[in-house]
């Protein structure tokens, strides 16, 4: 029994004893377009009742609690009928009123349930609390039977299509109760049809009039069960016998069946059903009257066709298989683009399917309301079909693909399904398929978007830098979290098993990365002490780190104690073996918007629209180059903004829920929704302040600049537009920043229209064009994470990938619990948040300058290593100089050699190698007069040796004229009694590098013709 009805029956005695004034029924239950809703309750008494202790509820979206309550007075006459219809309903509907008001309760839509109450006891319903499903959307339902009933029962209703409000006011006022009949059917005698003369080859049935929805007459078919849908369809369906089929290709051999049969009906039985021929939204349909089962599914040996579906089959083109068995697998296989999972449309878990490739956004491509952009919608719209479900899936259990589980049997979106079968139904524009076989263990390819446990790099540069949003990263469960300024809300983990499996699946995800700059979003905003957030994850971070060069720091504001005032902020993680921190951090303060609006009630709300402020630091590289970064995360599409609201305005007012949400629809003239998500004009005065705010610091930031973060926004909308090449003439929309606008509490500035882009480039774009992603929703695929780089920076970028380890996966993979029952969960780096990371690879400079730059000083400090190592026999180098040098020569050489170097090592040798080699250039021993006295005796003796007779050796006249020279210099520095210390050192420095270089100038004298005398004493030869 559902959970709402427990305490609505313990009250159920009392309500059995009720006076006859109790007995008042809901008799019609009217839902047309805009206000066009009624209400009729029924008095199918012989009494006057009066109605002051009754009260109408509504369960909005079948919400198990109430949501609204109109209490009621006057007196039902009896057997009468008491209409209550919407103030705003058009003038047909009011006339048939009792009561017109502007209470909630009537501004219902077809998933709210309404019951009567009396005294607080439940009488009557129609919906099931706790249920969403469209039982009523667009119709008019009439009761069958006049009696009350605490539970929906659809068998006592009939339905028709509210088409307008004319053909809604027909009925309001009338009631016709029938007794139900007894079922007549018999399987051997009747005039039966066979369903495809019902179907016939249109997309509507031939037997239905042009004017009309429903045919005049009932109809008898006969078919076999292929599925049950007692639940959110509440029918079930049939499908024509083999034999009994026709030869034509257009008309569909199968058909829903729309009531609940007062006989047990299983699949596999041959049935008999009698009723009327319905057109539901485009959906051919047999309402039913009665049905008889004529065999069951073990007693007969007919059968029904599987139509085995081609490739070539359009998922538009389905109209001949309506409501029969088909299946699609090899060529034909459908690919997952949107993964199993809630879907905030339907509010119900379904899977959606394409063929070929994964759906784009049309923003992602297309600027916003560009031709292109619509047609592309309209091909995403037909090219998609639900595997649905009739009933309630549990908590993270899939009913048609049973194995579901985050290692092995996974299911990500780019996946192909093999031996898809279902029946295929159609509601609202839209194909549906409901499985009647399980899908297979293994039915599911990956290749199109296979796992990558590490990030799939094409190019590598020399820093890596990455962006990752981290799904609301809170460590509020740990002892003794500090605070965050957003009345300490949790947005994350709410017990500690939790959080600690997103912290360790974040972990894994940023270890793989292995970037040297990393910003976050969606990191709890409580500060940056040993209890914060970001402290929490840099310390469970290097703790998963061996090597501590590769450990990493956070940047810390150094005047505040918050980034902004939410729950959430962004952050930025270094390491410091790799960059250093120059300068202070900016924290760019990001525009609100605050205004008011007028609810249809006359009550004023008041709203303050946020979102995060950036953050930038500069870094300077081990290339020597400063880089700046700008992490931010603009303003969500969720929640709505002044601008959005007033697309809902009638009159100046709002109509809005208790929650301050709006209901209806969109009210102003030529709306069009151009699928930029709510407060697009906000983020754009993001884009706007953060545009300016980088054009005035540009001196201090530098010319490399790199935008990161969640923007919120696909490739070609108006904030990515603002902040790269958008040009005014070169589009028809305009671009413009939100209203009422305030900065630090202040008000900021009048809407500004943005005439030209700031210039950013694209990174994503410049190297890969537009068909990239990080983000999947409502099964369409787009970037809401970027990386923009400065002109100057994005000529340096080597590589940029979106790393898929989040947006293809499932969603009931991420760490929590909530809605995922008792599946499974994994501690790998799939599914830690729904963002996917983006890695962007730098090269700053050439991969060989600098061990090009080490060789050239090798080869120069060889030179240095044979004059004050090898050649010193004077003794003037120390032989601590000789010890470094060495050294320092040594380790170079094994470097320059290495292969695998780093960059950093290769930057220590060099550095240390150049240093001693300085010290060489520049020192010179001390020499006193005496030793300068030795030099000069020495060189004097060389040169008088050399201007002996030599036979064999001769040095040259130039040669002996310049170390004479060097000579009478050093004598005169000698015998100067007022020389320097320094000129004293300086001369007998010169004297003896020119006394080695005299050596190397001695050369063999030659003669021709050659002879050799051998003299007398034997000892010696001669040439001649």
């Amino acid at each position: 029994m559902p959970r709402f009805y427990k305490p609505l029956i313990a009250g159920l005695g009392a309500c059995l004893s009720l006076p006859l004034s109790a007995e008042i029924i809901i008799s019609e239950y009217s839902e047309g377009k805009s206000y066009n809703k009624a209400i009729e309750l029924y008095n199918p008494t012989s009494q006057p009742i009066n109605l002051t202790n009754y009260q109408l509820t509504k369960y909005t979206n079948g919400d198990l609690n109430k949501t609204a309550t109109l209490s009621l007075n006057g007196t039902l006459a009896p057997k009468a009928t008491f209409v209550i219809s919407h103030v705003k309903a058009d003038s047909a509907i009011k006339n048939k009123a009792q009561l017109v008001t502007s209470n909630s309760v009537i501004n219902y839509n077809g998933d709210d349930p309404i019951a009567l109450f009396y005294n607080q006891q439940l009488l009557d319903i129609i919906g099931t609390p706790g249920k969403r499903n469209n039982f009523g959307k667009d119709q008019t339902i009439q009761r069958t039977i006049g009696q009350a009933s605490q539970q929906y029962q659809p068998a006592q209703w009939q339905f028709a299509s509210a088409n307008n409000a004319e053909v809604m006011a027909k009925t309001l006022g009338n009631v016709a109760f029938g007794t139900p009949s007894q079922n007549t059917i018999s399987c051997k005698t009747g005039d039966v049809s066979l369903i495809s003369q019902l179907q016939g080859p249109g997309e509507r049935s031939p037997l239905i009039p042009t004017d009309k929805w429903q045919s005049d007459n009932h109809v008898l078919v006969e078919g076999i069960v292929t599925q049950l849908t007692p639940n959110r369809y509440q029918g079930f369906f049939i499908q024509e016998e083999v034999q009994d089929e026709d030869a034509d290709p257009n008309t569909s051999e199968g058909i829903f069946v729309f009531g609940t049969p007062t006989i047990a009906v299983n699949i596999g039985d041959k049935v008999r059903v009698q009723g009327l021929v319905k057109e539901h939204y485009n959906e051919t349909q047999l309402v039913l009257k009665q049905a008889q089962v004529c065999s069951k599914a073990s007693q007969h040996q007919d059968s029904t066709r599987i139509v085995e579906l081609t490739a070539e089959t359009s998922l538009q083109a389905l109209e001949p298989y309506e409501g029969m068995q088909v299946r699609w697998h090899g060529d034909a296989a459908l690919t997952v683009t949107k993964n199993y999972g809630f879907n905030f449309k339907s509010r119900r878990n379904d899977m959606v399917l394409t063929q070929g490739a994964p759906l784009y956004k049309p923003t992602q491509l297309f600027p916003a309301l560009s031709e292109e952009a619509k047609q592309l919608t309209k091909a995403n719209q037909q090219n998609q079909i639900t595997i649905e479900t009739d009933h309630k899936q549990q908590n993270g259990v899939i009913s048609f693909y049973p194995p579901f589980e985050p290692n092995q049997f996974y299911i990500r979106i780019g996946d192909t399904i093999d031996q898809l079968t279902g029946v295929i139904k159609y509601a609202y524009g839209q194909y549906s398929v409901i499985p009647t076989q399980l899908i297979a263990d293994n039915a599911f390819d990956h290749s199109h978007y296979p796992r990558q446990v590490t990030p799939p790099i094409k190019q590598h540069g020399n820093l890596r830098i990455a962006s990752f949003n981290v799904l609301n990263y809170f460590n509020r469960v740990e002892p003794g979290a500090t605070p965050n300024p957003a009345n300490n809300q949790n947005r994350g983990a709410t017990n500690l098993a939790d959080f600690t499996l997103q912290q360790t699946k974040i972990v894994s995800a940023l270890v793989a990365m292995d970037a040297g700059i990393i910003g976050l979003m969606e990191i709890e905003n409580n500060g940056f002490t040993e209890n914060s957030a970001i402290h929490s994850l840099v310390t469970a971070l290097n703790q998963a780190i061996s090597n501590p060069d590769d450990h990493y720091q956070f940047v810390k504001p150094k005047s505040s104690t918050y980034i902004g005032n939410d729950a959430i902020t962004v952050g930025i993680l270094y390491r410091p073996a790799q960059v250093a921190i120059v300068g202070n951090p900016h924290i760019v303060t990001m525009p609100h918007q605050q205004f008011t609006v007028t609810s249809a009630e006359d009550k004023q709300r008041d709203f303050d629209k946020g979102q995060r402020d950036s953050l930038i630091q500069t870094f300077k590289t081990q290339s020597g180059e400063t880089l700046s970064v700008v992490v931010n995360h603009f303003k969500s599409k969720g929640s709505m903004c002044l601008e959005d609201y007033l697309e809902y305005a009638l009159d100046g007012k709002i109509s809005l829920d208790s929650r301050g949400r709006v209901t209806g629809k969109p009210t102003a003239p030529n709306y069009l929704d151009d699928l930029q998500g709510s407060c697009n004009e906000l983020r754009v005065s993001a884009a706007y302040r953060l545009g300016e705010y980088l054009k005035q610091h540009k001196k201090s930031l530098g010319d490399n600049i790199l935008v990161l973060g969640d923007l919120n926004a696909y490739g070609q909308e108006d904030p990515l537009l603002t902040l790269t090449d958008f040009q005014a003439n070169q589009e028809s929309r305009p671009i413009n920043t939100a209203v009422q606008t305030v900065l630090a509490g202040k008000p900021w500035q009048a809407p500004q229209t943005i005439t030209t882009g700031y210039g950013l480039i694209n990174l994503n774009t410049k190297l890969h064009g537009n068909k990239t992603f990080s983000y999947s929703y409502e099964g369409e695929l787009g970037n809401l994470d970027h990386a923009l780089a400065s002109p100057t920076l994005a000529n340096k970028v080597v590589d940029i990938i979106d790393w898929h380890i989040n947006s293809v996966e499932n969603s009931l993979f991420e760490y929590s619990r909530k809605y995922s029952g008792q599946l499974p969960k994994s501690d790998n780096l799939f599914s830690a948040s729904d963002h996917d990371p983006i890695i962007i690879e730098l090269q700053l400079t050439p991969k060989k300058s600098a061990k090009t730059e080490l060789n050239q000083l090798i080869e120069h400090a060889w030179t240095v290593y044979q004059r004050v190592v090898i050649n010193d026999v004077w003794h003037f180098y120390p032989h601590s100089l000789k010890w470094s040098l060495t050294k320092s020569l040594l380790q170079a050489m094994e470097v320059q050699t290495d292969d695998k170097a780093t960059q950093q090592q290769v930057d220590k040798v060099t550095s240390d190698l150049q240093q001693v080699l300085d010290k060489a250039s520049t020192f010179h021993p001390v020499v006193y007069k005496s030793g300068l006295a030795a030099a000069i005796e020495i060189a004097g003796h060389r040169l008088y040796l050399a201007n002996q007779t030599q036979v064999l050796w001769y040095f040259p006249v130039n040669a002996q004229q310049k170390l004479a020279n060097h000579i009478s210099q050093a004598k005169a520095i000698y015998q100067n009694n007022n020389s320097s210390q320094q000129q004293v050192n300086h001369a007998a420095y010169k004297l003896t590098q020119a006394l080695f270089w005299f050596e190397q100038q001695r050369q063999l004298r030659w003669r021709q013709p050659w002879s050799l005398t051998i003299t007398s004493n034997s000892n010696w030869f001669i040439f001649h």
